[in-house]
């Protein structure tokens, strides 16, 4: 299982990884800044808004995911296991659904 990655020859994803950490950092001080505050601001017509910083936290998430993903590091063994098994669960319950909903009827050619 790869569970430690060593980016010492590899200045990209250092970087990648040290702006991946600073998504991180700026969620943290986010959710500290919210702790406290409505999920909801009035906006600039009266209406009600999400907070900002409540769009601002989602927007970097997805940097991180984005950062992370252009790392294209090799997934630990067991993260591609849980993955597979979901898969797997996921077409069973389709097979089942189907199968109980009498799509499991098929014509016969000929008849």
């Amino acid at each position: 299982m790869v569970d430690t990655f060593i980016f010492e020859d590899e200045p990209a994803r250092q970087e990648l990884l040290n702006q991946a950490c600073r998504a991180l950092d700026v969620i943290a001080a986010n959710e500290k800044a919210m702790a406290d505050q409505p999920l909801t601001v009035t906006g600039s017509m009266g209406q009600m808004v999400i907070h900002p910083l409540t769009g601002e936290n989602r927007a970097q998430r997805g940097l991180f995911k984005d950062l992370i993903g252009a790392m294209k590091l090799p997934e630990a063994e067991l993260i591609v296991k849980l993955k597979e098994d979901a898969r797997v669960e996921s077409a069973k319950k389709a097979a089942s659904t189907r199968w109980s909903r009498g799509n499991n009827v098929v014509p016969i050619q000929g008849a």
